[in-house]
């Protein structure tokens, strides 16, 4: 129920922005809007404001905005010199691109959101810095004496992530304050951790690594020793005895089983089990760097498909590490509030600049093709016949529809 909720609130922020910046540049630029709509289906709720409906439907899985004349066909809504199609070029183009800027507006402002506002540590219950004595709001002073930047999570990310791969599995001294501010000194001890993204095991077979991630306790049936990752698990035919967290199975016991080796879907890395805390970046620096991660998504996400696709064991662009549809969105979302109000607010940003994304790519329905459909009207200097340009909606709403049935299907697979 939690992940269903939270799947709905998700979806009807990122679209209703989305939503609401062809909305808003329509009522600017003199464009008569019947109805603003969030979901597909029957209404729930609706309301007439002056000349516009708004409605809440059924299927929280979409929303529209309809406009006067937004086809040009016979039989449309016709409000004369405000039909959508007997405003210029460039008032159509800002109308149709606005939904887009919407969601990158969304996702500058989740992210920005998340990087100012200060953020206590979080500590496993069955880490290494559990075991040491640190708890839920400790906060590290200084690792083998050299003291922590708390200013900003990458701060403070970059400088612990550095000083436990540099330890390569040694104890190490910590300083740290607990909640109440008191200062204690321990020693803690980092563990292995093997993260594992190949599809999952359905018949939680213990003689395979578990999927998710997984506390290595022995190599080639002996103690972890100190090492780098690579060189500690690089060799050919090593085996791993540990316990994974594999979601459908649970925690998973393993002994001598065969590691398949580093990877793009295995990854490894000593961690001491601790979310950190950090004071929060000030205002401007925190939208240059929500910025810099909006700028920066459409080339990672071109680096993740490339190497789900070129990845043998990945499982594929519709596999476990592959695009996701509403039920992985909703398991997603589940998790992010469990993590609390920041999780949730930067899953907001994410799948807003995913839907900025996708709605720049040039299909016919999507935002990216009605633009490429307005190039060619501009290029040609008169637009495609209304019937033609309906036909070709057509057919790229039934390609988005079979996309999302097959996404929908693969995600029911992959989440079982």
């Amino acid at each position: 129920m939690t992940a269903i909720v939270a799947f709905i609130v998700v979806i009807l922020v990122c679209v209703g922005f989305h939503e609401f910046g062809h909305f808003v540049f329509g009522k600017l630029l003199g464009i008569r809007v019947d109805e603003f709509s969030i979901g597909f289906g029957p209404r729930l709720i609706s309301k007439q404001r002056g000349e516009t409906r708004y409605a809440i439907r059924a299927l929280p899985l979409g929303g529209y905005v309809r406009m006067a004349g937004m086809l040009g066909l016979p039989g449309e809504a016709d409000a004369g010199k405000r039909n959508f199609y007997r405003a210029s070029i460039p008032k159509r183009l800002l109308v149709m691109s606005a939904g887009i800027l919407a969601n990158v507006l969304l996702a500058l402002i989740c992210f920005t959101i998340v990087l100012v506002t200060p953020t206590a540590s979080q500590v496993s219950n069955s880490s290494p810095a559990y075991a040491a004595g640190l708890r839920d709001g400790s906060s590290i002073v200084s690792i083998d004496n050299q003291p922590i930047d708390h200013s900003s999570a990458e701060a403070v990310g970059k400088f612990v992530a550095h000083a436990v791969d540099a330890g390569k599995g040694k104890a190490m001294s910590v300083a740290y304050r607990d909640a109440s501010g008191a200062l204690h000194h321990t020693t803690i001890q980092p563990e292995l951790i093997v993260y594992n993204t190949s599809p999952d095991n359905p018949t939680c077979d213990h003689s395979r690594l578990p999927q998710w991630w997984s506390t290595i306790t022995a190599i080639n049936g002996h103690p972890v020793g100190l090492g780098t990752p690579a060189s500690l698990l690089g060799a050919k035919h090593v085996t791993v005895s540990g316990i994974g967290q594999d979601p459908p199975c649970g925690p998973t016991q393993f002994t001598n089983i065969p590691f398949p080796g580093l990877s793009g879907t295995v990854d490894s890395a000593w961690k001491i089990g601790v979310g950190l805390d950090y004071a929060g970046e000030p205002v401007l620096p925190a939208i240059r760097d929500a910025a810099v991660e909006v700028a920066t998504f459409p080339q990672q996400t071109y680096e993740r498909v490339r190497e789900v696709v070129t990845t043998s064991g990945s499982g594929g662009v519709f596999g476990p590490n592959g695009f996701q549809g509403p039920v992985g969105i909703a398991q997603d979302a589940g998790t992010q509030v469990a993590q609390g109000p920041q999780a949730v607010i930067w899953y907001i940003g994410f799948i807003s600049v995913n839907l900025a994304l996708l709605n720049v790519l040039p299909i016919p329905f999507l935002d990216g093709g009605k633009i490429l459909l307005l190039g060619i009207e501009a290029a040609r200097r008169r637009r495609l016949a209304p019937a033609r340009e309906a036909a070709i909606y057509a057919v790229g709403l039934a390609m988005v529809l079979m996309f999302f049935v097959y996404v929908t299907v693969a995600d029911l697979r992959n989440h079982h």
